[in-house]
């Protein structure tokens, strides 16, 4: 037995398919012939909290516009407090699961639990009957789309791979745990923590970032592309096609882009060495990163010598400073009209009486309330003052993201951030009377 859920387009054409679901596996293909899209969410368990997410998938329609919505199977969470033996797992839930063994096929939700897709544990008793079986089934959810040519692709996941057979007009794939397969694209954007990006060839406009894990296309034409992983290997291959900039940036991989001599290339990994290094001893790094200057003994940065710098037999010579370059240099007495140098106590003292007027006694409560009303003014006035200027910037950025076709990515390379936080930030500042840009 398994539960599974159908829906078909009642409009023709391509479609612009916008899928959420927490766990499993997307599988999605691209079909020539295709005429209406298609889509199935199943899974092999036939209860449970796996069957309960498919049973209440939705699906919304609007035109060619096809959103669905797949609950997370773990929504309701882990709780109670039993411990639970299955073989060579050990399972503890009290606000979280510990496991000694192999959780493939197991599903854990308020105190119960399936495995293979048939309940065993409920309420804390066994409930499966003696000597039942329960291999085959895996109970994760899968869903499979058929979509006609010229579609686009949104996939919004906590743990689901996702592989795409076919070529797609605009694929945005936004994951927790999980990598993208895809076949070719015009324009992508991809954004996972943990998982990889792999696609077979960018059209258009490439932006592709992972924190753990590589980002690979075979075949990049496009005109614009960014790749940033932290801990991982990022390879393009550019084509002849290709026009425009290209960045890749690692913190620890390698960077291999070829085909790129006739493109604006920025690469970007630290050095191994001082990667080393910093790992050694991260306080000579944060010194090396220092300016010059202020690394230097203060006599070296040109200061005038003090009477502590003075050799004490020859009053000519300044004493270099240790470490620095042995030179001679004459030191020039004070001019005749300028004031002999005082002792440095009397210098001391004559120093913090200038810097140090006279204080009045401390004023009463109201004199202090006033004051603080008056900072507390002047601060109000000063955050007024910056959100009036942050919501004329981001006027002009929206009405700039209109000019033509792709302003919005050229906007977010220049001020260096995500074409995502334009998207919010001028949808935060835009006034109710205020029309989106095109």
């Amino acid at each position: 037995m398994s539960s599974e859920k159908f829906h078909v387009m009642n409009t023709a054409g391509a479609v612009e398919l916008d899928l959420s679901v927490s766990n499993g596996a997307v599988n999605v293909t691209v079909d020539p012939k295709a005429v209406y899209g298609k889509v199935r969410v199943h899974t092999a368990a036939a209860e449970g909290p796996v069957a309960d997410a498919v049973d209440d998938t939705k699906f919304t329609e609007h035109g060619n516009k096809l959103t669905i919505s797949v609950p997370d199977d773990l929504d309701g969470g882990i709780g109670g407090s039993n411990i639970v033996q299955i073989g060579g797992s050990t399972f503890s839930f009290n606000g979280g699961v510990v496991n000694t063994g192999s959780m493939t096929g197991v599903t854990i939700s308020n105190g119960d639990v399936w495995v293979g897709g048939q309940r065993i544990v409920a309420g804390g008793r066994v409930v499966a009957e003696q000597g039942a079986s329960v291999g085959g089934a895996t109970g994760t959810i899968t869903v499979d789309v058929i979509l006609p040519t010229g579609s686009s692709l949104t996939v919004s996941t906590k743990n689901a791979e996702t592989t795409v057979r076919g070529d797609l007009e605009t694929i945005r794939f936004d994951a927790r745990n999980g990598s993208l397969q895809a076949s070719g694209v015009k324009s992508l954007e991809a954004e996972t923590h943990n998982g990889s990006v792999l696609v077979d060839r960018v059209e258009e406009e490439l932006e592709a970032s992972t924190h753990n894990g590589s980002i690979t296309v075979g075949a990049y034409n496009g005109r614009r592309g960014s790749a940033r992983t932290h801990n991982g290997d990022v390879n393009i291959s550019a084509t002849p096609a290709s026009s425009g900039k290209l960045a890749a940036r690692t913190h620890n991989g390698n960077i291999h882009v070829r085909g790129a001599s006739h493109l604006d290339l920025k690469t970007s990994r630290p050095d191994p060495q001082r990667r080393r290094e910093h790992q050694r001893h991260p306080g000579l790094l944060r010194q090396a990163r220092r300016p010059h200057a202020q690394r230097q003994h203060p006599r070296a940065r040109g200061l005038p010598p003090g009477p502590q710098d003075l050799h004490p037999q020859r009053p000519g010579l300044v004493v270099p400073p240790r470490g620095g370059r042995h030179s001679r240099q004459t030191h020039r007495p004070p001019r005749a009209s300028q004031p002999a140098p005082k002792e440095q106590g009397a210098e001391t003292s004559s120093l913090v009486s200038h810097l140090e007027p006279a204080m009045t006694p401390r004023p009463d409560d109201q004199a202090r309330t006033e004051l603080q009303d008056l900072v507390a003014k002047a601060s109000k006035r000063r955050d007024e003052e910056h959100e009036r200027v942050e919501i004329e910037f981001w006027h002009a950025i929206d009405a700039l993201q209109g000019s033509y076709h792709g302003a919005q990515q050229d906007i977010a390379d220049a001020l260096n951030v995500k074409r995502n936080q334009i998207l919010r930030q001028t949808k935060r500042y835009r006034s109710a009377d205020q029309p989106a840009a095109d």
